[in-house]
């Protein structure tokens, strides 16, 4: 199962977001609509689990802050893959896309 084109963050959302391992990206919508890359992830248990965990203050603090502090709102996508592919996946994203949370963290 894969959801490749970004949607709102909403609790239904995440909860269509699969019970396996996979890669994600979290996305800020701009006020004109864009997409602009926060943060990418990979989870190797549960990928609604840990979008849950972004949103709940129990993973990444300073990622935490600024999605609640997002007025325009989020987005998110996800592919889910074995946890090897995923990393690989999930490498290849933070080095293509290059977003914020996951660059200050390097």
């Amino acid at each position: 199962m894969r959801h490749i084109r970004p949607i709102r963050f909403t609790k239904l959302a995440v909860e269509s977001a699969p019970q396996s391992s996979g890669v994600y990206v979290l996305w800020a919508v701009t006020a004109i609509g864009g997409l602009r890359p926060l943060y990418v992830g990979f989870s190797r248990t549960s990928i609604r689990s840990r979008l849950t965990s972004h949103f709940s203050g129990s993973h990444n603090d300073d990622l935490n802050i600024e999605v609640r502090a997002l007025r325009n709102g989020v987005a998110f996508c996800w592919l889910a893959a074995r946890p090897d592919r995923a990393k690989m996946i999930e490498s290849y994203l933070i080095k293509r896309l290059r977003p914020q949370a996951n660059v200050s963290e390097n």
